[in-house]
């Protein structure tokens, strides 16, 4: 079971749109693959496909930083969809960060709904 009511709080095991919610909100200012696997709590193999899936709907880049490292950036598209996720988020569990938060310290939660 996924979810469940508990005390008036709803737990979730994180879906794919949270996971992408994540990353999207950590290249939001550049990440390596590893700071993408730290910060959303990810291992390399289940990240890979992640990051993967992102490049092919063009919503995440591959760039070359100042030392000639990889970097993960967001398209247009990508950062007009973390700004629709992030306003979806937002009516639903109105406490959340926005995403220039989120990009700063992403951290896995439990929502509070009062359910």
């Amino acid at each position: 079971m996924a979810n469940m009511a508990v005390g008036g709080a709803f737990y979730s095991r994180r879906d794919a749109t949270r996971v992408i919610y994540e990353i999207l909100c950590l290249a939001r200012r550049g990440a390596s693959k590893t700071q993408l696997v730290y910060g959303a709590n990810l291992n390399f193999r289940l990240a890979e496909g992640y990051i993967e899936f992102l490049r092919s709907k063009r919503l995440l880049f591959r760039n070359m930083n100042e030392r000639q490292r990889g970097v993960y950036e967001l398209t247009d598209r990508g950062e007009r969809l973390l700004d629709l996720l992030a306003r979806v988020e937002q009516e639903l569990f109105d406490s959340l960060p926005s995403p220039a938060e989120e990009s700063v310290g992403v951290q896995s939660r439990v929502l509070r709904t009062g359910l």
